[in-house]
């Protein structure tokens, strides 16, 4: 274990990893023509863009003369190709309820805590607990974050977490990355590997890039933060559509750093062939539009002042996206946050059964529950299970007659031998 930061926390559990199919590679043994199962090792890199806006409403059109402060227009250039050439679909934070659905129970503020919170546990603000971007925030306990989730369903799995904000290790996730303290009040390491925090990018990135070439994580999450504390400031002063080439400036360096994370794995499975990795790229909420209105609790509408903003529900704040290196399944209308991205961890699912008895036949019942925020039950699906049979005796290795070889000729000495 080597952690870099470590926090108080409480021991976590859980149980799943992403991954794109079993890949077979039919392997020939000598004379014997014997097509072996070899299926490759899974690795997930997580990249979160804080504050990242997809599309308009940064146009010339709505007053950004030539501002391209959206993914999609700088794309026309080719200069945010690190993220624009891989599978994107659009998504969206704030809850399950319609844009501007305040009093949905769902709901939760374009903020970066609840954000990146719900990205990595697959739930909303009415489960999690995390409300706002301040520290001294942990996740319910009774919530299992894709740490533990993996972390329980993977043997040996490495994860990391390496991080510019320091809320997310240190508060909302600190139960995964360390335990509490013992009686010498001393930290114990929890469920995550490598965690670092308050690191500029390039930092998070050269951190990220040395664990990929040198300890293949099973999962590790990456966060980038100048896209949106450059839109942060130029926004609080009011400046956004004068001087949105700084965040439009942003939005280039990180689409590079995401370049050099997919360089850096491609590397990595030129070098072994037996593993596979998926990368996700991914932003916790967009930015408000020149003018943009939403509906409060108490029904009355409101005008955002400061242009490119965060922690309203306007549609433009809400509009997120999710990108990968592997094909995601995408939607004609954008997919909720949570769905989006437990969808594309679902559809690369690995379960590795519990070893049993000899003679014995072990299964395992999956349950799946997907809850609406306009009806009162769940919709619940236990169809799926997984048997694993135990042979009653071991493999019986059937040996034939001994063989002569001419001097220095060839030889085949398992050419009669059979399992």
């Amino acid at each position: 274990m080597n952690v870099s930061y470590c926090y108080d926390q409480v021991e976590g559990e859980g149980s799943w990893l992403s991954e794109k199919g079993i890949d077979m590679t039919d392997a020939n043994s000598s004379g014997a023509n014997q097509a072996q199962d070899a299926p490759k090792t899974k690795h997930v890199v997580f990249i979160g863009v804080d504050g990242v806006q997809l599309r308009d409403p940064f146009d010339e059109s709505r007053g950004y003369g030539s501002n391209s402060s959206n993914l999609t227009d700088l794309n026309r250039n080719g200069l945010v190709d690190g993220i624009m050439k891989l599978d994107v679909v659009e998504a969206r934070t704030g809850g399950m309820g319609g844009y501007s659905d305040v009093k949905d129970k769902t709901y939760q503020s374009t903020n970066s805590g609840p954000g990146w919170t719900t990205l990595l546990t697959g739930v909303w603000l009415n489960e999690h607990g995390i409300k706002t971007t301040a520290a001294g925030q942990v996740i319910k306990p009774e919530v299992k974050t894709l740490f533990q989730r993996i972390n329980e369903g993977i043997q040996d799995a490495v994860l990391a977490s390496i991080v510019h904000a320091a809320n997310i290790n240190s508060s909302y996730f600190k139960l995964d990355m360390c335990k509490a303290t013992d009686s010498q009040n001393k930290f114990i390491p929890g469920i995550v590997d490598y965690n670092s925090d308050r690191l500029p990018d390039q930092g998070v990135v050269i951190k990220a890039k040395a664990l990929i070439a040198e300890k293949a994580p099973t999962f590790m999450f990456m966060h980038l933060a100048r896209t949106d504390n450059t839109g942060d400031l130029i926004s609080a002063a009011g400046v956004f559509v004068e001087e949105g080439k700084k965040y439009e400036a942003a939005l280039i360096e990180a689409a590079k750093q995401v370049n050099e994370i997919l360089t850096a794995v491609a590397e990595r499975m030129a070098e072994h062939p037996d593993e596979e990795w998926m990368v996700i790229v991914a932003t916790d909420h967009g930015r408000s539009p020149p003018g943009g209105t939403y509906v409060d609790e108490g029904g009355v509408k409101r005008t955002i002042s400061n242009t490119g903003t965060h922690a309203y529900p306007t549609d433009s704040e809400r509009r997120t996206f999710i990108a990968s290196n592997l094909e995601l399944k995408a939607s004609s209308e954008p997919t909720p946050q949570t769905d989006a991205f437990v969808t594309s961890v679902l559809n690369r699912l690995i379960f590795t059964p519990t070893k049993g008895q000899a003679n014995t036949n072990t299964t395992t019942n999956f349950k799946l529950s997907v809850q609406s925020s306009i009806y009162a039950d769940a919709v619940v699906d236990e169809a799926s299970s997984v048997t694993n049979k135990h042979p009653a005796v071991a493999p019986i290795i059937k040996v034939g007659a001994s063989q002569s070889s001419n001097p220095d000729g060839p030889v085949r000495p398992f050419a009669d031998v059979t399992l």
